[in-house]
């Protein structure tokens, strides 16, 4: 998800209607799958191989078509054996904007309670997505459903409503602006965490985000006895993770510190390392197989051996359909393909090959596929596929 942040830019651009499609899709389902997705969960953070799902039409965010992609995974799930399924579901719910004035120390002055806003709705599209892969998914009687919606936000970003000076909001703004999205969140009985795309992901001191995160990780928990985000159905409260790469926790760096703090703050939150788009290239610039595979190996021991250190859960993300740098197919100015033209499953065979070569570790908490959508781009790039092929999934259903 590296680069693909704020899907929705601008205040007033909100998701429009979209008709409902749980009831539908879960009336296929005998009770037994939806007395699974209804129990409680277990300890945070959870253990689960995980998917990216978008449910917009089109190019834009306007129209949203809740449950896109649930026959699609379930398919796959049919096909997987026990251990290969997919049981947690990171869908698309918005982004966190900023409307502050700059104050005359170049930190942020937001007295305005509208100046920090959250586009997540628990009664808007975004919960109707949620709602449709809880009650439509089946994980086969295996694990629980969960579904964590996604809120992104572009720190560098350079339109009206980006995150330009979160990094400098004092722990009083940040806190601010965590307590707007726990209240949202835990307000939604079927968002069970949140993946936040805050990029670039940077904690190198303690800043606006680190002080955005400690507070997160304090109301998800029910530490803080407001929002309601402990309840029967989530007795541990709720659960984040945050997407980023194994240079943030680099051993010995102020970076390490501050991740491991967050993360042991209250023990309901984990990284999800990103294991594509590794490499320094300008986007549309296929990544050769020989030098994915050296950049994968090298992001998923240092991942694991850091975390290791620091006694902190983490989750790897591959590129199970195209990124900006791993991809099959790239139209538009700016593609250039490497030679011999590696395939999807080329990525994906590499990216797993490299996970296992890593020791088996209770803090390892599974896979996450990037991505199923309409369409992945850039400006006028356009990237393929847009979700995973028969060929990829088909191999995963053996391996992931």
């Amino acid at each position: 998800m590296r680069g693909r942040t704020t899907r929705m830019r601008g205040r007033g651009r909100r998701y429009r209607r979209a008709l409902p499609r749980a009831a539908a899709l879960a009336g296929g389902l005998g009770f037994a799958a939806l007395a699974v997705a209804a129990a409680p969960y277990p300890k945070l953070p959870p253990r689960a191989n995980a998917v990216w799902v978008y449910d917009q039409s089109g190019t834009g965010n306007h129209h949203v078509d809740p449950g896109r992609w649930v026959d699609a995974l379930n398919a796959y799930n049919r096909e997987a054996g026990t251990g290969h399924r997919i049981s947690m579901i990171y869908s698309y719910a918005g982004d966190l904007e900023m409307y502050c004035q700059e104050a005359g120390n170049g930190a942020p002055a937001c007295p305005d309670p509208g100046d920090l806003v959250v586009t997540y709705r628990p009664h808007g599209a975004a919960h109707r997505s949620a709602a449709a892969y809880r009650e439509g998914i089946d994980t086969g009687g295996g694990q629980p459903v969960m579904v964590a919606p996604v809120i992104d936000g572009s720190i560098r970003g350079h339109y009206r409503g980006s995150l330009r000076g979160f990094d400098r909001l004092s722990p009083a703004q940040a806190g601010r602006f965590a307590d707007k999205v726990a209240r949202r969140v835990c307000a939604d009985p079927d968002a069970d965490g949140i993946q936040f795309d805050i990029e670039p992901f940077r904690v190198d001191h303690r800043n606006g985000q680190y002080w955005f995160y400690m507070r997160i990780a304090r109301d998800f928990s029910g530490a803080s006895g407001r929002f309601g985000c402990v309840d029967s159905r989530h007795p541990d409260g709720r659960f984040f993770s945050i997407f980023t790469t194994a240079h943030s926790i680099r051993p010995g760096s102020a970076s390490a510190r501050n991740v491991a703090a967050i993360l042991h703050a209250h023990h309901n939150g984990y990284l999800v390392d990103a294991l594509y788009d590794l490499g320094s290239a300008a986007p549309g610039h296929q990544t050769s197989l020989a030098a994915y595979r050296r950049q994968v190996r090298a992001e998923a021991r240092n991942m694991h051996g850091w975390a290791a250190r620091l006694d902190i859960p983490y989750q790897y993300a591959i590129p199970a359909a195209a990124g900006y740098h791993e991809f099959q197919t790239c139209r538009g100015p700016g593609c250039r393909l490497s030679p011999g033209g590696p395939s999807q499953l080329d990525y994906v065979r590499a990216a797993l090959a490299a996970i296992r070569a890593q020791p088996a570790s209770a803090r390892f908490r599974g896979v996450a596929l990037w991505t199923w959508e309409r369409r992945v781009g850039r400006g006028r790039m356009h990237f393929g596929p847009s979700h995973p092929d028969r060929k990829v999934l088909g191999w995963l259903a053996g391996h992931l």
